[in-house]
């Protein structure tokens, strides 16, 4: 199969986002179960310097891409597959070949309340297209639901193929550096994005009732939209010595960041898959999660479940986890057998079965 992946300037810094490293996991295991398939991947912008300029094979063919020469290029190099790893709007679609879409959420669909201006419209284009697409690959069932639900696209042109932790995510047992590098001792960590679907809200005022005056609670993530409230509430709390932002931290660094917390609390209102949680789990760290969306799916038993709304419950998980080195180690052990249950060679070798399965069709 010829498959043609456009990414345009998706994949543009070393900065990866959720979907990003969704992107770049996909095909580097797609290579390596080398399949015979051949892969077009689509830039924007020249990608040499960004995560894609490691790709040196025959089966992997990088084209620069302009707007207007996108269906153009997609017949001259004989595409059968298009796999569209996030939604794109004025996409050419095969007319001679399939037509695959990777949803990894609807937040903006489920709660426009919580999403980023501009996000429902750009999802009701989507709905528009739906007869244009063979195939929604969801990361998570509770994604499948909405899919199906949210966008009416019928129960047999959706499957499951659900996300994993990058193989650097395990434990580190040395975690003297890290903690040196942000001035860090005990401490319960957040990893995402400040935005309000995130409930950091939420988690800061939990963390507030917390009679632990040794430990910190340290929030890694960039600013994203309507980050302004987080900071006002750690003002008005008087929370500016016991709460430490350290922007975004990257990648290399996450697993010693992950492994050094005595507990990761992640209590979004809603999530298409939750890679965070995940991410932790694979390091040995405790972990709290919403009883929202995705988050059951992906945590299993494996970590405590609150309601985001409550923060009393937020505050009693955490009290719990802490103050129970018996229970910090079960679930501990827990979540490192959980996230074995997720790999991005699955997540390959079942992508790879999805287009074998809409390929013969055609």
């Amino acid at each position: 199969m010829r498959i043609g992946i456009p990414i345009f300037d998706l994949v543009s810094t070393k900065q990866l986002s959720g979907v990003e490293k969704y992107i770049y996991n996909l095909l580097t295991h797609m290579i390596m179960l080398n399949s015979g398939n051949d892969f077009f991947v689509y830039h924007r912008f020249h990608q040499e310097s960004g995560q894609f300029g490691e790709f040196k094979t025959r089966r992997v063919i990088q084209r620069l891409l302009p707007r207007q020469m996108r269906s153009m290029a997609f017949r001259m190099d004989r595409i059968n597959i298009l796999h569209l790893p996030v939604y794109f709007d004025n996409i050419p679609y095969l007319k001679n070949g399939r037509n695959i879409l990777t949803v990894h959420d609807l937040v903006p669909l489920f709660d426009p309340d919580i999403s980023m201006n501009g996000l429902p419209e750009y999802f009701d284009r989507l709905k528009n297209e739906i007869n244009n697409i063979d195939m929604f690959i969801a990361v998570s069932e509770n994604t499948r639901r909405d899919i199906i639900r949210l966008l009416g696209v019928p129960e047999n042109k959706t499957r499951v193929v659900y996300e994993a932790a990058d193989r650097r995510y395990k434990p580190v047992k040395d975690t003297s550096k890290i903690k040196k590098q942000y001035g860090l001792n005990n401490f319960i960590l957040f990893v995402g994005t400040l935005e309000p679907r995130k409930n950091i809200r939420n988690l800061i005022m939990a963390f507030s009732k917390l009679d632990r005056k040794n430990y910190q609670l340290v929030v890694a993530g960039k600013k994203g939209w309507k980050y302004e409230e987080i900071f006002q509430i750690v003002e008005s709390q008087g929370l500016k010595e016991k709460i430490k932002f350290l922007d975004y931290v990257p990648d290399g660094e996450l697993p010693e960041l992950y492994s050094a917390a005595d507990l990761f609390v992640y209590p979004s209102f809603y999530e298409g898959f939750g890679l965070p949680p995940l991410e932790a789990m694979a390091c040995g760290t405790p972990v709290i999660v919403s009883n929202r969306s995705s988050l059951p799916e992906v945590v299993g038993d494996a970590g405590l479940m609150v309601d985001p709304d409550d923060v009393e419950d937020i505050a009693r998980a955490m009290e719990k986890i802490l103050a129970q080195p018996s229970l910090r180690r079960e679930l501990s052990k827990k979540g490192l057998r959980q996230a074995k249950r997720f790999s991005w060679k699955r997540c390959a070798r079942e992508t790879i079965a999805v287009y074998k399965e809409v390929y013969s069709q055609n």
